[in-house]
């Protein structure tokens, strides 16, 4: 008898876990990114959960001043740190490093790192809300 329900039990439980992940709330957000009032061409936006927020990293490519995390794989509702970054030529030539004679521009980030290694950019993720969140960057 012992045995029996203890695997009514087991199975019981693989039955629910899917239900329990299907039901978690996820929550889509859009940004609007700009460098000294203009749409950042181009770019990378992270967010990255702060404590007690659960879940994972989001991020990806800024295209023409926007990024979009849809719904459908979203956000779990929480804070999140954001870091920006764009590569730019430094102005800096490299040899290349196989001697080919040839030389190369050298990138290097062109967004202040207080809008990314040092950042203390926020944003807070709501469900039942349209989660919008705008950064003004200045690159002074």
């Amino acid at each position: 008898m012992y045995r029996s329900s203890s695997r009514f039990a087991a199975i019981w439980l693989l039955l629910m876990l899917p239900i329990a992940c299907n039901q978690e709330k996820r929550c889509g957000l859009e940004s609007i990114i700009t460098l000294d009032g203009q749409p950042l061409d181009n770019g990378y936006i992270q967010f990255l959960p702060i404590p007690p927020t659960q879940g994972q990293t989001h991020g990806g490519e800024i295209v023409e001043g926007r990024f979009v995390v849809p719904a459908s794989n979203g956000m779990l509702p929480g804070t999140y740190r954001v870091e920006i970054t764009k590569l730019g030529k430094s102005g800096q030539k490299m040899a290349d490093p196989l001697g080919s004679g040839k030389t190369f521009d050298v990138h290097e980030n062109i967004i202040p790192a207080r809008y990314n290694s040092e950042s203390e950019l926020t944003v807070e993720v709501r469900l039942g809300v349209a989660n919008r969140a705008e950064f003004a960057l200045t690159s002074k």
